[in-house]
């Protein structure tokens, strides 16, 4: 699926250009190391900041064979974790009703989780408390995911994705926390390869079932439910280039 018409506001890119929007964008600039693209006329400032303020990042770039919409959707996705990532980023077992803040300012959507529980190895090792966690879409291409403990952000997963050849995507993931950097270096070491495992298992499926789609879904008809939170206002901006106002709570068991 490729990006639709860009409004006039900065979206973080990764080349190749010409292969996305069919030219080289007329307005683009690196901050933080990482490239931006005005999508229409003249920016009138600078490119936000992708690192929170106060945190340390770490940085690692791969690809994937997959849909846009299926990896965007897929890490905005809590309901395949006990399943994909069983043991590592949550246990199977009894679920608990969680009610999800769903939002939309016309900009970015997001779903708000407060009380999920998370049984798996890495929240057992790495949980610092954890008791909120928030996941965004931010078009065109980039996915947030916070981990807080009593309000204060311990952890957030940035992955950038971009269209690169049919099938196939580029991913940029920025791992940033308060820790100061040499510190969050040392907890990289035994959390980068968990949160790498957990990565791996995802560019797996994505793999498969795209090759599945290819082989008996290529016009991608696109379904959803409730259950789907953020999924049917990405495929919408995806489709129309707009984002729906919204504000709803929806109950989950997570």
């Amino acid at each position: 699926m490729r990006w639709p018409a860009l409004g006039p506001q900065w979206f973080l890119w990764s080349p190749p250009w010409e292969r996305v929007l069919g030219e080289v964008p007329a307005q683009r600039a690196v901050s933080e190391g990482l490239t931006w693209v005005y999508g229409r006329g003249e920016p009138t400032s600078a490119p936000p900041s992708v690192v929170p303020p106060g945190c340390s990042a770490l940085w690692l770039r791969t690809a994937l064979d997959g849909d846009l919409f299926d990896a965007l959707e897929n890490f905005l996705d809590p309901m395949h974790t006990p399943f994909i990532h069983a043991g590592l980023v949550r246990s199977e077992g009894v679920r608990t009703p969680v009610v999800v803040r769903l939002h939309s300012d016309g900009l970015c959507a997001s779903a708000l989780y407060r009380g999920a529980r998370r049984s798996g190895l890495i929240r057992r090792v790495f949980g610092f408390g954890i008791d909120e966690t928030e996941g965004r879409f931010r078009p065109p291409g980039t996915v947030e995911l916070d981990y807080r403990a009593a309000g204060v952000l311990r952890l957030r997963i940035h992955l950038a994705f971009t269209p690169t050849t049919p099938g196939r995507l580029g991913l940029t993931v920025g791992l940033f926390s308060p820790l100061p950097q040499g510190v969050a270096v040392l907890a990289g070491v035994p959390l980068g390869p968990l949160l790498g495992v957990a990565l791996r298992q995802d560019l797996a499926i994505l793999a498969r079932k795209s090759a599945h789609e290819d082989r008996w879904f290529p016009e991608r008809r696109y379904t959803h439910t409730d259950n789907d939170l953020l999924g049917p206002l990405i495929l919408q901006w995806l489709r129309t280039g707009t984002l729906a106002p919204r504000e709803r709570d929806v109950t989950v068991l997570l």
